[in-house]
């Protein structure tokens, strides 16, 4: 079942509290998206990570972003980690995620999800060479 946003979810989060839980999770990330900054570190050692905004088509004033966003040989790539569980999220990460990967396709973004399964028995190495044949030969 799809999750409708009422007004006043449009109005409790935005662009300020987005914004907000952002930069909080990029000082307090989880083990999961520790382990997956330094996977696409190794992949790209001068990679610079950037906030990603995404004015969604449901309500102009909900806004998102991406987890990591960079580019890569001319080519933009997004990395979507398997675990926010804030409240603003809570019970909506899949019609969240599903503007992010329609967002994605029309900007011909490379969209990639870590799931939550990476973070157990598994290198950073791991990660990164799992990465590289997602991105499908964009990395050389």
């Amino acid at each position: 079942m799809k999750h409708k946003f009422t007004t006043d979810e449009c109005k409790r989060g935005g662009k300020k509290s987005a914004s907000l839980a952002s930069i909080y999770r990029r000082a307090n990330p989880t083990p999961l998206e520790a382990l997956t900054r330094e996977a696409v570190s190794l992949l790209c050692p001068d990679l610079l990570e950037l906030e990603y905004q995404i004015d969604s088509d449901i309500a102009k004033d909900i806004h998102q972003y991406l987890d990591i966003y960079f580019e890569i040989n001319c080519n933009q790539c997004a990395i979507e980690v398997d675990g926010s569980h804030s409240w603003h999220y809570a019970g909506k990460m899949e019609s969240y995620d599903e503007l992010k990967a329609q967002y994605c396709k029309r900007h011909n973004i490379v969209l990639i999800y870590v799931q939550s399964r990476w973070i157990n028995n598994h290198t950073a190495i791991e990660l990164s060479d799992w990465l590289k044949t997602q991105i499908h030969g964009i990395i050389s």
